[in-house]
C-alpha cells in the first residue's frame, strides 16, 4: 500500500471482482490512480476502496454511498470533457 500512496494522490482499488469499479473515477484521473485486483485474504473489506493520499479510507463499496460523491468531496469537482 505504501508504494501506491507514494505519489501523494488518491487511490481507488477496484477489488470487487470486476474492472467496472474504477470507471467512475475517470473524470478524476488527474488526481486519483485506479487499480483492479483482489484482496489476499477474505475480509470485511472485500470490495472497492477509495483511499485518500494520507492513507485514510474515504469510501468503501459496501454501504459507502455514491462513489462519484465521495470523489467530489475528497478530490474536488470532476474534470469536464471540455477541459481535456
Amino acid at each position: 500500500m505504501a508504494e501506491l500512496l507514494r505519489p501523494a494522490r488518491g487511490v481507488l482499488i477496484g477489488a470487487d471482482g470486476s474492472a467496472a469499479a474504477p470507471e467512475p473515477a475517470a473524470a478524476w484521473a488527474d488526481r486519483v490512480d485506479t487499480f483492479t485486483g483482489s484482496w489476499a485474504k477474505e475480509s470485511a473489506t472485500d470490495g472497492s476502496l477509495l483511499i485518500r493520499p494520507d492513507g485514510h479510507i474515504a469510501w468503501a463499496a459496501h454501504g459507502g454511498g455514491d462513489l462519484a460523491q465521495a470523489l467530489g468531496r475528497w478530490f474536488g469537482p470532476a474534470r469536464s470533457a471540455a477541459k481535456v
